[in-house]
């Protein structure tokens, strides 16, 4: 069995200073207030940013190029830097210590979503979204999956159970207080990844 984590939101405590990037650069090139940007920005959260743009934004913009160039050079500055969660580790110890595999998915490229995992020295399989591998979260997952039972897939955002559901994969939502999180009726919501084990078969 694997239990895979989404990165943003759910490892790391990451969604506000990269919804603060969006919406900044959001504002500036498509001259909107930021209450339109923010929203469009929450809701296709865990899209990959330039998706974001062509899907809940501006479809076809001129500026979503340059704004999405711009929002992933300064995400690359900040990204490492940024804090887990406070239970992330302890989590990950546990289930290593229970022989239960573990993987981050993320729409994040794939080298930053290793840096993660070194920095802070998850044991986990890592997946991100660019190079050879440009897979959606969705196709991670089922590269990890035989079986609905081999995956419990943990995540924060409403999209986050849409990609379960695309991949056939078990999943358990993790409640961070977010505006974006929510989970449809008869899905499992933890508060504490502490209580990801308890779901475990």
């Amino acid at each position: 069995m694997i239990v895979a984590f989404d990165l943003d939101g759910t490892t790391l405590d990451s969604m506000g200073e990269l919804e603060a990037l969006a919406v900044s650069y959001m504002c500036e090139g498509y001259g909107v207030e930021q209450e339109l940007a923010r929203c469009w920005y929450r809701q296709s959260v865990g899209l990959p940013f330039r998706e974001q743009l062509e899907t809940t934004a501006l479809p076809g913009h001129l500026a979503n190029p340059e704004i999405a160039r711009r929002f992933e050079r300064d995400k690359a500055k900040i990204y490492v830097g940024l804090p887990l969660f406070p239970e992330v580790q302890g989590v990950m110890s546990s289930l290593e210590h229970l022989a239960v595999d573990t993987a981050l998915v993320s729409s994040t490229k794939t080298a930053l979503v290793e840096r993660v995992a070194d920095r802070w020295q998850l044991p986990c399989l890592t997946y991100g979204y660019d190079g050879r591998r440009r897979w959606s979260k969705t196709r991670q997952l089922e590269s990890l999956a035989i079986t609905y039972d081999d995956v419990l897939f943990v995540g924060d955002a409403r999209s986050d159970l849409d990609t379960a559901l695309r991949a056939g994969v078990r999943f358990v939502g993790i409640n961070r207080g977010a505006p974006w999180s929510y989970f449809g009726l008869g899905v499992v919501v933890v508060n504490d990844l502490y209580d990801v084990l308890g779901c475990l078969k």
